[in-house]
């Protein structure tokens, strides 16, 4: 998260923008990121002094993936997904795996 509110701090800096409103994020659910990690850093950071009147908005990114066998996509729920058309394993993971920061809204 530090390197969020950095970043976030040096985007508001460029644009002259005094004061951070909301900070938008996108995760994807395999993306390895925490969202209750995310957010309890971010309360750490305004109870230190930081972003104190910043909000946090989190969009969360379902899985997908698309089936190497017949081309089916899909939203991906399992840990070891079958493509829900051929029943294949033979699944490449196309969506849900990032994590961005996609917005700051200030003045």
């Amino acid at each position: 998260m530090e390197n969020v509110i950095e970043h976030a701090s040096r985007v508001a800096r460029d644009n002259d923008i005094k004061l951070i409103k909301t900070i938008s994020l996108k995760v994807g659910v395999m993306s390895g990121v925490s969202v209750d990690a995310l957010k309890f850093a971010f309360e750490s950071h305004q109870a230190a002094g930081e972003m104190t009147d910043a909000n946090l908005k989190i969009d969360v990114i379902p899985a997908e993936g698309k089936c190497r066998e017949c081309g089916e996509v899909f939203e991906v729920t399992e840990n070891w997904p079958e493509c829900r058309a051929c029943g294949s394993m033979n699944i490449a993971v196309t969506g849900g795996n990032g994590f961005f920061l996609t917005d700051i809204e200030g003045e």
